[in-house]
């Protein structure tokens, strides 16, 4: 039996709400915190009532490089705000070591606009590389692009460094929609477009067909008079 589930439900909260304020002390002791996680304290565990409070949330809040890691190194989960924060920080270590676990680029986007305001550029042209995205804008009210946060840091350098990867972007989206547009073409037909063919070809033959008996019955009854009755719906 695992050694946490012999553990009450009660004590293993007790044990979380320990590591979160382990987590938070202006000099943590990584020893204790180690051994609070070993003793079955989660480390996702949210003492908040009205905003999320886990250990990561403590540890951010005074900006405890070595708890970050370590509660990373045990499967800490990594929030919008966290990643924001590295950013702001210019911190490229945690940036790097957040951003693996983005998967959707999102998170990082918001990170983005928080390097480029500062003025961080290493961190944002990482953030780049690592699927952050340069179309996307991350206030519902004011609509902020990357632009916008490039020019509020006053820096024309970051200024430059965003009107490049924008003219990248744009070219590199043009190349793509031409190699669709390309493939498209060269593709085969699909099953649809070759029915379709099948039926005209089948349609054409019928008339050839047709045509062909007229011909074969006027030559063996030459005084016949063939009426042709015009069906409805066809030209």
């Amino acid at each position: 039996m695992d050694k946490h589930q012999e553990k009450s439900v009660s004590e293993l909260k007790k044990l979380s709400k320990r590591l979160y304020r382990a987590c938070g002390q202006r000099t943590p002791d990584l020893a204790e915190i180690q051994r609070l996680i070993d003793e079955g304290a989660s480390v996702n565990y949210d003492t908040g009532h009205f905003e999320t409070a886990t250990a990561m949330t403590a540890a951010c809040q005074k900006w405890n490089r070595d708890v970050i890691k370590l509660l990373m190194s045990n499967n800490a989960t990594v929030e919008r705000q966290f990643i924001v924060k590295a950013a702001e920080k210019n911190d490229m270590e945690l940036i790097a070591l957040m951003t693996e676990r983005d998967f959707g680029g999102y998170d990082s986007t918001y990170a983005l606009h928080a390097a480029l305001k500062k003025g961080h550029l290493d961190i944002a042209r990482h953030l780049i590389e690592n699927g952050a995205k340069l179309d996307f804008r991350v206030n519902r009210t004011k609509k902020l692009a990357v632009i916008d946060m490039a020019e509020k840091s006053g820096s024309e350098a970051v200024l430059n460094f965003v009107r490049e990867a924008l003219a990248r972007k744009e070219a590199d989206d043009r190349r793509e929609e031409l190699e669709v547009q390309e493939r498209r073409k060269n593709a085969p037909p699909s099953t649809d477009d070759r029915i379709s063919e099948l039926e005209h070809l089948v349609r054409a033959q019928a008339e050839e067909i047709t045509a062909l008996r007229e011909r074969v019955d006027a030559l063996e009854n030459p005084g016949k008079v063939v009426v042709k009755i015009q069906k409805p719906g066809l030209s």
